[in-house]
């Protein structure tokens, strides 16, 4: 039999991330995005959005079953586990925690695949606090997992390379080969008008202001809150009382002078890049 040597079509890069180390407020943009996107509304339950995490990818490239794959074998699944969504055709906001680099050899976020990202920042001293709380760790141990240039996290056997915070916010914001809009999750807070407005563009190429007033209302950090008391949330860790805890800067309160100096020693340089003093 002869072999069809038929050139395969270029396909279009399709994936848009909406990417972020963990805690550092991806779940807010999402649900303004759904909103912007959609009627001006949101349920914090039926925002969902394409995830490079979700099993059902990885369960249609997987030889073995999904329990008994190692974090080398997850990693070098992950090419064909995306290809997965790049063959619907169409676009997609995909939403991530992995570093923008590469493990065992494997490139995590795949140029080929890619559109451009949005990226949220957020100060690491909030994100100790949002992270131990998250995590039900104490929040020493939680400054150690963010210098951890090995951290990996993992969810239902699948497993996503995070290095130290640094490592990661840098990975997303220096020296990127595709198109990325960082927004600091503080100016979220501060102005969510000038902050959303430019998403708003970034996504679409224009801004819709009276549909941008009715998203930030309906994505009010004490609106999210409220559904999520009202009908809960399938997103919180069972190890935390709840996901939309405060929307703000807590770290002054919470952190001790010591866990702050470390802190700073840790990620001085990348948090001075950033605009954290």
């Amino acid at each position: 039999m002869t072999p069809d040597l038929r050139v395969v079509p270029a396909r279009r890069k399709t994936l848009l991330w909406l990417a972020s180390y963990p805690k550092s407020g991806s779940t807010w943009m999402r649900m303004f995005i759904y909103a912007y996107l959609g009627d001006g509304t949101v349920q914090i339950n039926n925002a969902v959005n394409a995830v490079d995490m979700a099993p059902e990818l990885y369960e249609k490239v997987s030889p073995i079953p999904l329990a008994e794959l190692g974090v080398t074998e997850c990693f070098h699944l992950r090419p064909a586990a995306l290809f997965g969504l790049v063959c619907t055709g169409e676009d997609q906001i995909v939403k991530t925690h992995c570093c923008n680099g590469f493990a065992n050899g494997i490139e995590l976020i795949p140029r080929v695949f890619t559109r451009g990202a949005i990226y949220v920042v957020r100060d690491p001293r909030d994100i100790a606090v949002s992270y131990a709380d998250h995590m039900a760790k104490s929040i020493d141990e939680t400054i150690d997992m963010m210098n951890d240039f090995a951290l990996t996290s993992y969810l239902e056997n699948l497993s996503q390379y995070l290095s130290t915070w640094s490592n990661h916010v840098l990975s997303w914001t220096e020296k990127v080969y595709f198109k990325v809009l960082a927004v600091r999750y503080e100016e979220m807070l501060s102005d969510p008008h000038k902050a959303f407005r430019h998403v708003a563009y970034f996504l679409t190429g224009g801004c819709d202001e009276e549909k941008l007033d009715k998203c930030i209302e309906a994505c009010r950090f004490e609106n999210l809150r409220k559904q999520e008391e009202q009908f809960g949330f399938r997103e919180k860790s069972p190890k935390q009382e709840r996901f939309f805890r405060k929307g703000k800067s807590s770290w002054r309160e919470i952190l001790t002078p010591e866990q702050v100096a470390r802190i700073e020693r840790d990620h001085g340089e990348a948090m001075e890049k950033l605009g954290y003093k």
